[in-house]
């Protein structure tokens, strides 16, 4: 098997699981911050960037809600999320250390 080709596509599926767990810790603190009024989110530019990044957010942190649901106000997805993106990138290190 060609590991030329293998090894920079996990590098890169790595690379994009932290990427998009970033994403998920800088949406739950912007929505605190909207929550708790820190953030106006009747300004224009405000409104884009939190709907963008709900945007993405949102399909993976959905699927995760409709397994667990909110217990007592409290929205777990985000740190299951985040769990569950530590393991995926942790097999994939595992693969990537196999076939170097």
């Amino acid at each position: 098997m060609n590991h030329i080709l293998i090894l920079p596509l996990l590098d890169l599926i790595n690379g994009l699981l932290g990427f998009y767990q970033l994403l998920i810790i800088i949406a739950v603190i912007v929505n605190l911050l909207a929550a708790f009024n820190i953030l106006n989110t009747y300004n224009r530019g405000v409104f884009v960037f939190v709907t963008t990044l709900n945007r993405f957010t949102d399909p993976a942190l959905y699927q995760i809600r409709r397994l667990i649901p909110t217990m007592g106000g409290l929205d777990f997805s985000p740190v299951i999320a985040i769990f569950l993106i530590n393991v995926l990138q942790n097999i994939v290190r595992q693969i990537h250390m196999y076939l170097s």
